[in-house]
């Protein structure tokens, strides 16, 4: 019986086994797959350099010698657009200059690239595409709006983006497109001329038009500082097309000094990004997947670029020397926003972004105040410039830099005014005027916990006069709630965001509204037990302070509403990064606010139970870890 059913079970094998080959050679037709983009061909068009039948040879006209340039300080010319008299250039060129709060810069670099394109007897025009809103700066965009209006300024077929901050040292360096994407400059002053100094496709490049079109342009969603030169690069590749850079001999520019200002200062950048770990708790929270967002499949340069590009052209004028194009990338935008601590007291903090959202620069003043900033870690301290050309003792050590200080509160203030790291000035020693870098003021006191976590030491601090910069339409900027919060005894003190967000379009994805909080110490003063434990329990309530925001609650274009969490229940200087954004980190808007909590000593107990990973309060006093959301004159 068994032999029986084995040779049954046998013969059934050999039966599937046969019709397998026979549908395989015989059967359904083979699946066409689709061959990925690098594999697929390209048209020849994208690889063709347009020539003239009167094309003007490379012998320049006239001499360029950019240090004698820069010293002459040449007037901007008539006119935004020239092409040579006694020939003609197959490529009609448009350089594309994304530009915000660096006129200096744009004095000295928009005449020197006249004089150099002139000399090389190019047929183009300059256009500055200037970002006329106070949102993040969106370079990328601008780039894509330029590219995306050119039409309106003449007929080009090769597109040169260009840093306003740089400037060719080579007169031989060939300022035109090429058979691929090109990297015109290579070797940078800044970075000594090395070749890998942060990006392989940044600071001057040249695409024809119709490689730019191929790649979809650049991506729109990286605002603030950098990364989208980077992913320029990668889509370049991922487009089926090549790269190429050129002779670093050739290739070398100058990179124009200047103070940054809150948009462009890296030692303040703000950036987004779907690698955040905020980005992970609200991927846990609202179960989405990471091939929900942008970036993270091969195919995603084709949805998003010039195809998304969402700007409005506020005004478009020639000037002398270039075409001005005043551009609105911020068509959906945190308009304004109040926040109000509330504990045995009430403290607040409005911004209303709205009203000077046009506004050229930064609206700023000097609020004096009484109060303490942290003095080990952001005093302004002097620049090589300020001292010698040289910063080395006679012996060869270096010199530790001495901090900026003044002898009166009117010449602070000035400084202060004119430097713009400035974020405050403090009076500590009666005839000492310290300038402070951007930084929380800092609590009343110092906590010390004692050995075994069983008691805790206080130090008062030493309060004096402070002024502090409040920059009313820069989202980049930190805003200080100055009046202290003092915490409840028996449940947590919250916060209420009451916030008004705008668009000019349709929405068709839901927004993500989310708040990071931070620890403020002082450097050399922090007590490492108490400093985890202020950590651990702005973690543990992460994502209290998440919500999503759907499209569908948008009424006329227009969403007001307020958004409730928890404090962290420990006192403290606190700083708190109010972040608007889609589900791909493009920010809509941000408020960076700061402030203090306070406890009297009968709070001792609630702070010795957090340090031993207890709950602070009762639970039927205290109100939930979770935030929740209320909407304005709309139903849910």
């Amino acid at each position: 019986m068994k032999q029986k059913i084995k040779r049954i079970g046998t013969t059934i094998v050999i039966i599937l086994i046969a019709s397998f080959w026979f549908n395989s050679r015989n059967g359904k037709k083979k699946q066409n797959h689709v061959l990925p983009s690098y594999m697929q061909p390209l048209d020849k068009k994208l690889f063709v350099v347009p020539l003239a039948h009167n094309e003007c040879d490379n012998n320049f006209t006239f001499s360029y010698d950019l240090p004698i340039l820069l010293e002459s300080k040449l007037d901007y010319p008539k006119d935004a657009c020239w092409k040579p008299y006694d020939c003609q250039r197959g490529q009609r060129i448009l350089v594309i200059v994304p530009y915000r709060d660096r006129r200096e810069s744009l004095d000295k670099s928009i005449p020197i690239l006249h004089h150099f394109l002139r000399s090389q007897k190019k047929d183009y025009c300059i256009l500055v595409v200037e970002q006329a809103d106070q949102n993040f700066f969106n370079k990328a965009l601008l780039m894509n709006a330029g590219a995306l209006e050119s039409n309106r300024f003449g007929d080009f077929n090769c597109f040169i983006f260009h840093d306003v901050d740089m400037l060719p040292e080579v007169n031989e360096l060939d300022y035109s497109c090429r058979a691929n994407p090109t990297h015109l400059s290579p070797s940078v002053s800044k970075f000594f001329y090395n070749l890998n100094y942060g990006t392989d496709f940044g600071g001057v490049v040249a695409l024809t038009k119709l490689q730019f079109e191929h790649v979809n342009g650049y991506s729109n969603r990286f605002w603030g500082w950098g990364a989208e030169d980077d992913e320029m690069n990668q889509r370049i590749y991922s487009s089926g097309l090549t790269r190429e850079a050129a002779d670093p001999m050739l290739g070398r520019f100058t990179m124009l000094e200047h103070q940054h200002s809150w948009s462009f200062d890296p030692s303040h950048k703000i950036t987004m990004s779907t690698n955040d770990v905020i980005f992970r708790e609200i991927r846990q929270k609202y179960k989405w997947s990471r091939n929900d967002e942008l970036g993270s499949k091969p195919n995603d340069w084709k949805m998003d670029g010039l195809n998304t590009a969402k700007f409005q052209v506020v005004n478009a004028t020639e000037m002398n020397g270039y075409i001005h194009m005043y551009t609105d990338v911020s068509l959906i935008r945190l308009s304004n926003i109040s926040v109000s601590l509330r504990g045995v007291n009430e403290v607040n903090l409005t911004m209303d972004y709205e009203s000077t959202r046009y506004e050229a620069g930064d609206i700023c003043k000097l609020n004096q105040i009484e109060g303490y900033l942290p003095q080990n870690n952001s005093i302004i301290k002097k620049t090589d410039s300020d001292v010698n050309d040289a910063n080395e003792s006679a012996e060869g050590n270096k010199i530790e830099p001495e901090p900026v200080v003044t002898s009166s509160a009117e010449d602070a203030i000035t400084q202060c005014k004119q430097n713009l790291k400035c974020y405050g000035i403090s009076n500590i020693n009666k005839n000492k005027f310290f300038l402070h870098e951007e930084t929380p003021i800092m609590d009343n006191c110092f906590i010390h916990v004692a050995y075994g976590g069983n008691g805790l030491k206080y130090q008062e601090k030493e309060r004096g006069q402070l002024w502090l910069k409040k920059c009313q339409n820069r989202q980049e900027a930190l805003h200080q709630i100055v009046q202290p919060l003092q915490l409840q005894l028996e449940e947590y003190s919250e916060v209420v965001l009451d916030f008004e967000i705008k668009t000019e379009y349709k929405l068709e994805d839901d927004i993500i509204l989310y708040t990071t909080l931070t620890p403020t110490q002082e450097m050399g003063t922090t007590d490492l037990m108490y400093y985890q434990a202020q950590k651990r329990v702005i973690a543990n309530m992460v994502r209290s302070r998440i919500q999503k925001i759907e499209y569908k609650y948008f009424k006329d274009k227009l969403f007001k509403g307020s958004f409730f969490f928890n404090l962290p229940p420990l006192p403290g200087s606190y700083e708190a990064h109010t972040v608007i954004s889609d589900r791909n980190a493009r920010p809509i808007g941000l408020l960076r606010w700061a402030w203090t909590q306070e406890s009297s000593r009968n709070y001792d107990p609630v702070i010795l139970r957090i340090l031993h990973h207890e709950v602070p309060f009762p639970r039927h006093t205290a109100k939930m870890h979770s935030g929740w959301i209320k909407l304005h004159n709309q139903k849910i």
